[in-house]
């Protein structure tokens, strides 16, 4: 186990991982907790710069079996979860109180009774945004989420379930998105993995999907086995005038009355489904983020972000509600600075009123101050009182070097008065009265 997780730490360039030990636990561990199709639970400890989420998926994008039964992977790092012994001391606990429940050995009043409800959604990320159906029955909630057109632009439509057996695990979760049970998905949590009410509602949903694809497939081949016979007319208006009265019927079953909620609920139902997000994607920004911390400024939530591979060795941002970039490069958290730039975001200070001063163009500033040589004789000098038209801090040539005048100044001397030579008339005249001033 621990050379499988070798390997597929070098093969993703994690080389810095100290990997501790493994240990077998979960339901194999115990004779009357485990079922046939269970897979093999293995704890892995480990220390170093990776988090907990990555390293899972990472393990589980191949997979691994042993004589054929899955083998299920759980990475638990040495900083936040703690050590193993720990981590099985707790799981062994949990383990011997699904084992005396079993037994019927619970006290009668520490036991809740479990039930499941589901919900039919039409975003699945965010199910208060759009369509959305609660406390319905499975059957109902397939009904419903037919009912819900494929080209809405909200999201993926879906069924989900809502556990209620008085664990940490109450609450909403995606039973099927899209037309495809979401398994993978459910065996990440292991509570859910090991409910009965859970695994009965996937086998119910994989039955009542089966028994629509049969029914399609029913229907394409009754299509198909009357194209070649002829029906008679009055045949086919009687199986139409049929038709739609099943269709009536249909739509005169009651329906589940869908629960108003009001502004509130509304955004604390997807502020949680925000949090809940894992693979977020923000414009401008490569990767996928985690958010892992808000702030409410003025009544709008901000939320921290955090890249989902690189972790603590990348800057978080900060974006709104809505997704949008707010603050770039965050270092320390909602610090002074950070709330400032929200402030700031808030409240955008007016546009300054232009000048009435026309702007110039790069030729033309040099005249402001006078010519274009004053101009630059103001940033030579080391006064004002010295502004008289000459570059007095040039030096005057040709030098002189001791007792030797500079070879190389008489060449310059001797190369201007070639070039003044061959200039226009108007430009020696130009420069003659440059001399004079």
């Amino acid at each position: 186990m621990l050379c499988y997780a070798r390997a597929e730490l070098e093969e993703a360039g994690y080389e810095e991982i100290t990997l501790l030990a493994a240990r077998v636990y979960g339901s194999r561990t115990r004779e009357n907790l485990y079922r046939e199709d269970s897979d093999l639970d293995v704890v892995l400890s480990y220390t170093g710069d990776i988090r907990e989420d990555v390293f899972f998926n990472l393990l589980q994008e191949n997979g691994m079996r042993i004589a054929g039964l899955k083998i299920d992977i759980n990475p638990i790092s040495l900083e936040k979860t703690g050590t193993l012994q720990e981590y099985m001391k707790r799981e062994e606990q949990y383990l011997d109180e699904r084992e005396a429940e079993k037994r019927g050995r619970t006290p009668q009043e520490t036991v809740q009774e479990s039930k499941i409800s589901f919900y039919a959604a039409e975003c699945m990320e965010f199910p208060s945004m759009g369509e959305y159906y609660e406390n319905l029955t499975l059957e109902e909630a397939v009904e419903k989420y037919k009912t819900i057109p494929e080209d809405r632009i909200h999201g993926i439509k879906g069924i989900g379930f809502c556990l209620e057996d008085g664990s940490i695990y109450d609450g909403e979760y995606e039973l099927m998105s899209g037309w495809k049970i979401s398994k993978d998905l459910i065996d990440l949590v292991p509570h859910y993995k090991e409910s009965p009410l859970v695994q009965k509602a996937m086998r119910d949903l994989e039955r009542i999907l089966s028994e629509k694809q049969r029914e399609n497939t029913a229907e394409q081949e009754k299509l198909e086995g009357t194209m070649g016979r002829k029906v008679s007319v009055l045949k086919a208006l009687k199986e139409r005038k049929e038709l739609l009265k099943k269709q009536e019927k249909k739509k005169k079953r009651p329906t589940p009355v869908r629960k108003k909620r009001n502004c509130n609920e509304k955004m604390e139902i997807q502020e949680k489904r925000l949090w809940q997000v894992i693979n977020f994607q923000i414009e401008g920004k490569e990767g996928k983020w985690l958010a892992f911390d808000n702030l409410v400024v003025e009544g709008q939530k901000f939320f921290l972000m955090e890249h989902t591979t690189y972790g603590k060795n990348a800057a978080w941002v900060v974006i709104d509600e809505t997704g949008k970039l707010i603050v770039d490069q965050v270092m320390t958290g909602f610090d002074e600075a950070v709330k400032e730039q929200i402030i700031s975001y808030l409240h955008p200070k007016e546009t300054q009123k232009k000048s009435e001063k026309p702007i110039l163009e790069n030729w033309q500033k040099s005249y402001e101050n006078g010519e274009y040589l004053r101009s630059a004789e103001i940033t030579e000098e080391q006064n004002y009182n010295m502004i008289d038209g000459r570059m007095n801090n040039l030096p005057v040539k040709p030098r002189k070097i001791g007792t030797r005048i500079s070879v190389l100044d008489r060449l310059h001397l001797k190369q201007e008065t070639l070039n003044a030579k061959n200039l226009p008339q108007s430009v020696i005249e130009n420069e003659m009265e440059r001399k004079r001033k």
